[in-house]
């Protein structure tokens, strides 16, 4: 009798996996398609989903790009309403707390848009599937302020090449990609290390005190 309890608690075991994979394989279709791959120098392996789930990542990165850049200049309530469709989580708070702040003050109103060059990788898929890091090498930056009212530009800074990395999420309501984290900013000398190298080693890339403005 005990050993009939015991077969039928494994079965119902076996069979919640089953159906545990089942149900995770049709919300992330690519999850039974990922593989490891463990880089030079790595501690541990990181997770890579197919090429095509990838490049998905990037457009839905880069579609967010453009939409900042052709809203911005029709002002701040476009962009605000706009942001859900691609941001979440930490970042998408993070940029609607700025946006709540810019609209509340009364004294001058500055638009401020960045445009680059983007070379973009994705790497380090959640073992989940539904979360990766994406790494924008960024390059001939410049980040042209407006006058709000006016849309004159004001100034124009040219910056240096950075490699920016991002924390991805897959929304599986919207079936998007969307950015949920800023992770860090990289010097663009690390760029061979950010796409190739060990992740493991991407967060101590940078000293803890980059300098300061006197």
């Amino acid at each position: 009798m005990y050993m009939g309890w015991i077969i039928v608690a494994v079965v119902l075991i076996v069979i919640l996996v089953v159906v545990g994979m089942t149900t995770r394989s049709d919300v992330v279709p690519w999850l039974n398609h990922m593989r490891r791959v463990k880089q030079k120098g790595a501690f541990h392996p990181e997770w890579i989903a197919p090429e095509d789930i990838m490049q998905t990542v990037v457009e839905h990165y880069m579609q967010y790009i453009e939409f900042a850049q052709e809203t911005l200049m029709s002002g701040w309530t476009k962009y605000y309403h706009g942001l859900s469709n691609y941001l979440s989580g930490d970042y998408l708070r993070l940029q609607t707390d700025n946006i709540d702040a810019r609209l509340r003050k009364d004294d001058l109103r500055l638009i401020d848009i960045l445009r680059a060059n983007h070379e973009v990788r994705v790497r380090d898929f959640g073992n989940d599937g539904l979360s990766c890091l994406l790494l924008d090498f960024q390059t001939e930056r410049r980040l042209a302020t407006y006058h709000y009212w006016s849309k004159r530009r004001i100034h124009t800074q040219h910056l240096d090449d950075v490699i920016c990395v991002y924390r991805m999420h897959f929304d599986q309501l919207n079936q998007r990609w969307k950015i949920a984290d800023y992770i860090q900013e990289l010097p663009s000398h690390y760029y061979i290390q950010a796409l190739q190298g060990p992740i493991d080693t991407l967060d101590n890339a940078l000293p803890p005190i980059l300098g300061r403005d006197d």
